[in-house]
């Protein structure tokens, strides 16, 4: 595989700093870049509490305290809707059927062609909103869904199985659809939902700053507030319970063998919630993608920046083996 690593550009409130913080690594054989001790954080006065309560609840009631803990962990906080007024013109609301749920979405174009855009954890379709008009001005159909719990879409507790399920009904209801930009929590969702549903595989997929592996979600969780030992194991044995398929499955790096979309993964070396080294062993499995690399564009301003938009749209758009040598002609250096 030919993996092009170009270094140009650049989760309440008890739970939405944690993706602020770097991420502190794999558990066990997973390793990766991080801190090494829980001082590296700084926790809000509510984070604080949250976590000398939920130790105190382990004391007198183990019980109690994993139903928190699980409580915690799949509740996003739910950010407030600003995005709407800041809609790109010819905005369309429709609905997309999620079991007995209909989760907002936007329709943007009349493009023969359908690119859906999925935002991250405690995200919402503003996340997502700078790549609409880049994407309908290059002729395609743009639809940006509000995950299950997050946005205008109703739920309160969700797990990436369930919104990867949503993006599942999303495909479906929208078919065909040419292309899938994912951000982070939301890629995850994404690709190990596609490793299990070959019948809506996209032509193309882009993930940026993807997470990769759901141990990635649950460390910065569970070290932000102190989890380990018994504790740890009865919160995954419950969260293990509220999905079909082994935790270990949530991993990006083994879903990519069982896609067959040509991808194009986008992330920035100096990202610190995802560690670089992770998404490069992401690329080095995914025999039809190509790994662009940014620098000092972090975790949150990749889908803002104008270079990474017209590396999308190239790479969407293409359709000869030239594409990705397009999309990454854009790279600049931000320093």
């Amino acid at each position: 595989m030919s993996t092009k690593r170009m270094i140009g550009w650049n989760m309440r409130q008890d739970l939405s700093s944690m993706y602020r913080h770097q991420e502190r690594g794999l558990r066990n054989s997973r390793a990766s870049e991080g801190p090494d001790d829980l001082a590296e954080f700084r926790l809000s006065r509510p984070q604080r509490v949250l976590r000398q309560t939920l130790h105190l609840l382990n004391v007198v009631s183990p019980k109690s305290a994993v139903h928190l803990a699980t409580y915690l962990f799949m509740r996003p906080r739910r950010k407030k809707v600003t995005y709407i007024s800041r809609l790109p013109e010819g905005a369309r609301r429709i609905e997309v059927y999620h079991g007995m749920c209909k989760l907002t979405a936007y329709s943007w174009g009349a493009g023969e062609k359908t690119v859906l855009l999925v935002h991250g954890w405690e995200s919402h379709i503003g996340r997502m909103l700078p790549l609409v008009t880049p994407l309908v001005g290059a002729g395609f159909r743009v639809v940006a869904l509000d995950s299950p719990g997050h946005g205008q879409s109703p739920g309160l507790l969700t797990t990436m199985y369930d919104v990867g399920e949503a993006i599942y009904d999303a495909l479906v209801q929208l078919g065909p659809v040419h292309a899938v930009v994912a951000n982070s929590f939301g890629a995850a969702a994404t690709m190990t939902m596609l490793a299990r549903e070959a019948d809506v595989q996209p032509a193309k997929l882009v993930l940026v700053s993807p997470m990769t592996h759901f141990e990635q979600h649950m460390n910065i969780y569970q070290r932000l507030l102190g989890i380990e030992g018994r504790l740890e194991a009865n919160l995954r044995s419950q969260l293990q319970r509220r999905v079909p398929m082994p935790l270990e499955r949530f991993d990006v790096g083994e879903a990519v063998t069982r896609v067959s979309s040509q991808g194009l993964i986008i992330h920035d070396i100096h990202d610190p919630v995802i560690p670089a080294q992770s998404v490069r062993q992401v690329a080095d499995q995914w025999a039809s993608a190509s790994l662009m690399e940014t620098s000092h564009l972090g975790h949150k301003k990749l889908i803002a920046n104008a270079n990474v938009q017209r590396s999308i749209v190239d790479f969407v758009s293409g359709t000869d083996s030239d594409t990705l040598n397009r999309a990454t002609a854009h790279v600049r250096a931000i320093r």
